[in-house]
C-alpha cells in the first residue's frame, strides 16, 4: 500500500500497552530516518526480531530516565495551572489506521477554552546545560531536537491532529513551551519509511545495511572463512587506513610532548595559567574510580565470575 494516504478520519482507539516488538513507534522512526544519536535501523531491526543483545544498563542514564518519568505528572500539573488547559487523556497509545504495525504513544491530549480542538502533547525533562550545547531553540518556537520532532510528527500523523505542544522542564522549575505543526508530506514519508522497513526487513528477517562500525560488529562478530583476496579498491583503503593510523600516532605523540612541556612549566607551583589576569587554561586535580579486575579475580573469584561480561569483536591489524 502506498503511504501517500488520506488524512486520518476514523475514531481513535486506545490500544493499551502493546508489546514494543510488534510495532514501529516514535523512537523507532527517528532511528529509521537517521535522526537518532543513539540507535540505527539495525538496532530497530534487532529489537523487533528479538535478536537484540542484552542492553547494558547505564545506572546514571537509567536514573535520569526514571526521574524524568516521575516528573511527568508534575509537568502536566504545571501546564494546567499556568496555562489553564484541559487534559483529556494521558499516555494513550494508538495504532495507525492503515498499518497495524505503526503506533504512537501520546504523553497527554488536551484542549483549551479558546480552541476546543484536541491536540497532542509531549513532556520532556532536560538537565540544565550550557547554551552552546543545548539542542533546544528559543521558547515558543518549533526548534526542538530532530529525534523528538520525528516522534511527535508520527503521533500527529496517526491521530490526525494538527499540533503537538511540548512542555519542556529545564531543571526543577523552568517550564518552556515549544510546538510543531503537522506536515502531511513528512508524515507520508515517515509512514512509507516504516512500511518498507517492516515488509522488507522485519517480516522476511532480512537485516538492513549497516550504517556504523557498531552495526558491523553486531552483524558479523565472527568470520565464516579465513581469507579473502583483496580487490584494488580494498587494497587502496587498507593503505589509506594504515597511513591514517601513522598520522594519528604521530599526532598523539606530538600532543603528549606538548602537554608534557606545559605541565613541566606548571610543576607544582600552579593549576591555573593566566594572561593579563584572565584565565586561559587550567590543570586541576581530579579523580576517577576504576575496578582492578586482575586483583578482583584473584581475591574474589566468585564475585568476578558473576559480574564479568564477555564480548566478541574483530580487530583490523596490518601486516608488514
Amino acid at each position: 500500500m502506498n503511504a501517500q494516504l488520506r488524512p486520518v478520519t476514523r475514531a481513535l482507539v486506545d490500544v493499551g500497552q502493546l508489546d514494543r516488538g510488534t510495532y514501529i513507534g516514535g523512537g523507532d522512526i527517528a532511528a529509521l530516518l537517521g535522526y537518532s544519536p543513539w540507535r540505527t535501523p539495525l538496532d530497530v531491526y534487532l529489537a523487533k526480531t528479538g535478536q537484540a543483545p542484552p542492553e547494558r544498563v547505564d545506572p546514571a542514564r537509567q536514573k535520569r530516565l526514571t526521574r524524568g518519568k516521575r516528573m511527568e505528572p508534575y509537568v502536566v500539573q504545571m501546564l494546567v495551572e499556568d496555562y489553564g488547559i484541559t487534559i483529556t487523556a494521558r499516555n494513550h497509545r494508538y495504532r495507525d489506521p492503515d498499518f497495524d504495525f505503526i503506533a504512537a504513544e501520546i504523553d497527554f491530549e488536551w484542549h483549551d477554552e479558546e480552541d476546543p480542538r484536541e491536540r497532542n502533547g509531549e513532556i520532556k525533562t532536560v538537565t540544565v546545560m550550557p547554551k552552546a550545547v543545548n539542542p533546544w531553540g528559543d521558547a515558543g518556537t518549533d526548534e526542538i531536537p530532530m529525534y523528538y520532532a520525528a516522534q511527535s510528527m508520527l503521533g500527529l500523523g496517526i491521530t490526525g491532529r494538527d499540533v503537538c505542544q511540548y512542555g519542556v522542564l529545564f531543571g526543577m522549575d523552568n517550564l518552556l513551551l515549544y510546538a510543531i505543526e503537522r506536515d502531511d508530506d513528512l508524515v507520508a514519508h515517515m509512514r512509507e519509511t516504516a512500511r518498507r522497513f517492516w515488509v522488507e526487513h522485519v517480516v522476511p528477517r532480512i537485516p538492513p545495511p549497516p550504517k556504523t562500525l557498531g552495526d558491523i560488529a553486531k552483524l558479523w562478530p565472527t568470520a565464516k572463512r579465513k581469507s579473502i583476496e583483496a580487490t584494488p579498491e580494498i587494497e587502496a583503503l587498507l593503505h589509506q587506513h594504515r597511513s591514517n593510523g601513522d598520522v594519528l600516532r604521530v599526532t598523539k605523540e606530538a600532543q603528549e610532548e606538548i602537554e608534557f612541556q606545559i605541565k613541566l612549566f606548571l610543576s607544582d607551583h600552579a593549576e591555573v595559567i593566566t594572561k593579563a589576569g584572565a584565565t586561559i587554561a587550567t590543570c586541576k586535580e581530579q579523580s576517577t574510580t576504576t575496578i582492578d579486575a586482575k586483583r578482583l579475580k584473584a581475591e574474589a573469584h566468585d564475585v568476578y565470575e558473576r559480574f564479568k561480561r564477555s564480548t566478541q569483536f574483530r580487530v583490523l591489524r596490518h601486516k608488514a
